[in-house]
């Protein structure tokens, strides 16, 4: 493998790297410590975004890192839930500065069914009864 100069670019890819690895343990470990990893990353402002987009995304320009897995567990219904995850992070300065959350039709589904079985509004942009995402 060729070696790169350091540089600014390299560093904020290294840093990048380095979140995307403590998420990745984190939420291996189980969800409290994947939620304690996340708030010990998040930067004093975070900016949210999902695919398909809702009203109150926002964008960051930054380095990335992909983080995908499955999220696994049983409803108050009694009911089981597989929602598969993919969330790309910005991250600077060390810190996790915005979160873009994929989600493809089986994971908005499986969205749904937590929100639903919460108590939860779900947003009129995943709703099934509204038709496909935009």
């Amino acid at each position: 493998m060729e070696e790169t100069e350091p540089g600014p670019g390299n560093q904020a890819a290294g840093s990048a790297r380095a979140v995307a690895a403590q998420l990745v343990a984190a939420f291996q470990a189980g969800p409290d410590e994947a939620l304690e990893a996340l708030r010990s990353l998040y930067a004093a402002s975070v900016e949210l975004r999902h695919v398909p987009a809702l009203a109150s995304d926002g964008t960051v320009d930054g380095d990335r890192f992909d983080l995908r897995t499955v999220i696994v567990g049983t409803l108050t219904t009694g009911a089981s839930v597989r929602i598969p995850t993919r969330m790309l992070g910005t991250v600077l300065d060390d810190r996790i500065v915005a979160i873009e959350h994929v989600m493809d039709a089986e994971a908005i589904a499986g969205w749904t069914d937590v929100a639903t079985a919460g108590g939860l509004a779900v947003p009129a942009e995943l709703d099934p009864a509204s038709g496909p995402p935009q």
